[in-house]
């Protein structure tokens, strides 16, 4: 047999791998280290903090972009982010809907990437100078809040909700010393996969009296524990004595506070203030979300614990 017939065709062989399928390779490692990633973030126990929501995005946005591409990298670096983000589901769980409410955030990000790059890319090729890493060093640092307590921004937040309900003072104390009910559709912004309720127990108003929230959960129970701290007519303290739900590891309850008072017509004015202290970073990001949606527990509050 001829030595040439023999020997195999590199060339051939070579050409098989095409640039697209090598992009897919670069794709498949990029996720693995953003995987790899999460699970440092979360061993440090910095998985709350903007290294994840920041830094983690735009190191994986980097990996992408240094994988052979047919396309432009900002459309290389969206697909990788979505793959991504749907992969998280089933390894988070509950949790997913932390990696969801960020995702706004985490897209933002690889769009930054992926633009300068592609407009580093066209001014290399016009002959001019690159500013990539001009990009990069401001979403590095701002990877950076809530890794240690130094770079943390004010944690400490309030909300309150108000209602005017049509019956007597009397009538809103009896309801509030009575045992939770949570049989009341919960408000839209709540439905998102978020820890809900299911039933509670305990009761009264006097000093000490306790309450015990049960959420839904397949594993462990989960609950939320508080205690009557301060009393008063037309005013009662509860503060949050223990927490193991996920949302623990969002935001730390403290106080809810609880005013009623008689208005002209027969009515009831309610208002209920909630104090807690934000987990998530960043704060000008995780901040307004937290605040929107303790607003709306708080006014579901009033409608199911103080409501006649």
């Amino acid at each position: 047999m001829d030595d040439q017939e023999a020997r195999p065709n590199t060339s051939t062989s070579r050409a098989r791998w095409t640039r697209a399928q090598w992009g897919l390779v670069g794709l498949i490692v990029s996720l693995a280290a953003g995987m790899v990633g999460y699970q440092l973030a979360h061993y440090a126990r910095i998985d709350q903090t903007a290294a994840l929501f920041i830094g983690l995005p735009t190191l994986l946005a980097i990996a992408l972009t240094l994988a052979p591409r047919a396309g432009s990298a900002t459309g290389m670096i969206m697909k990788g982010l979505t793959i991504a983000l749907l992969m998280s589901g089933p390894v988070l769980k509950e949790g997913f809907i932390c990696i969801l409410m960020a995702s706004p955030l985490i897209y933002l990000v690889g769009a930054i990437v992926g633009k300068s790059l592609d407009a580093d890319k066209r001014r290399e090729e016009e002959g001019g100078t690159r500013l990539y890493s001009f990009i990069l060093i401001p979403l590095l640092l701002a990877s950076m809040e809530g890794v240690t307590p130094a770079l943390m921004l004010p944690t400490a937040m309030t909300v309150q909700a108000d209602r005017s309900v049509t019956a007597s003072p009397e009538a809103v104390e009896a309801k509030l010393a009575s045992t939770p009910d949570f049989s009341r559709p919960l408000p839209a912004f709540l439905q998102m996969k978020f820890p809900q309720p299911v039933d509670g127990e305990g009761g009264g108003l006097v000093v000490g009296d306790r309450r015990t929230i049960h959420y839904a959960g397949k594993a462990a129970p989960r609950e939320l524990v508080f205690v009557v701290a301060e009393r008063s007519p037309g005013y009662v303290r509860f503060h949050a004595l223990s927490d193991n739900t996920k949302i623990s590891e969002w935001l730390a309850w403290q106080d809810a506070e609880v005013r009623w008072q008689a208005t002209p017509g027969g009515s009831t004015a309610i208002q209920w203030t909630l104090h807690f202290e934000r987990r998530l970073s960043p704060g000008w990001y995780f901040g307004p979300l937290e605040s929107y949606g303790a607003t709306e527990a708080a006014g579901y509050l009033i409608d199911s614990l103080a409501t006649p």
